[in-house]
């Protein structure tokens, strides 16, 4: 069998394409609205007197949030299954990729309370992320050196090289483990500010 290469374009590239903006699409997309929606019916109170605290509510609506990116994620899998060699590196760039969308999500519903803003900054930082998705399938040679610099950190391209690798015949280890740990980072880093806005909400 014939396996395409990571630079390749096609339908490798466009499989990936499409799980990474389903991917980021459910987790921008749906999770702010599961903390926008305990605001807006003033449910959040009710909750922090109970014993549960305003983290483990948190906590509640990421694991939803990763349960939607994840039955997206099947859907494309389903119907493209026959493609993926490596499912292990498969799957662990979908689950990076659901904790990255989702840690995103969380941020912007703890941030805000009016969907419209939301929406505004949403659509902002996707375009922001989708963009280079396609930039880096480009020869790079094309591109000005400032683009080829910042497009390897994103954690877009990450995702989308990650699910190339698994439609390739060989695995390059150095490849494969820096753009898990740009993934891995990026989700650790978000998280990270959710519960620092979490904290001072808490109080």
């Amino acid at each position: 069998m014939i396996y395409p290469s990571l630079d390749a374009g096609g339908q490798s590239f466009m499989i990936s394409l499409a799980l990474t903006i389903m991917i980021l699409t459910v987790g921008f997309a749906l999770v702010p609205y599961l903390l926008v929606e305990e605001k807006e019916n003033h449910t959040f109170e009710a909750l922090l007197v109970s014993p549960a605290r305003f983290s483990q509510v948190v906590t509640g609506k990421a694991l939803a949030g990763t349960c939607y990116c994840l039955s997206a994620a099947v859907v494309v899998f389903l119907f493209n299954a026959k493609l993926f060699v490596h499912w292990e590196v498969a799957i662990l760039a979908v689950l990076l990729g659901a904790a990255f969308a989702v840690a995103v999500g969380l941020l912007m519903g703890a941030l805000f309370d009016n969907p419209a803003t939301i929406n505004l900054w949403m659509g902002v930082l996707f375009m922001l992320l989708l963009v280079p998705t396609f930039l880096a399938a480009l020869d790079s040679t094309k591109l000005p050196e400032v683009v080829r610099t910042i497009t390897p950190w994103l954690p877009s391209v990450a995702l989308g090289r990650l699910l190339k690798i698994a439609m390739a015949g060989d695995v390059p280890a150095a490849l494969l483990w820096s753009n898990v740990a740009v993934l891995a980072v990026s989700a650790l880093v978000v998280y990270v500010l959710v519960v620092w806005r979490v904290r001072r909400s808490d109080r």
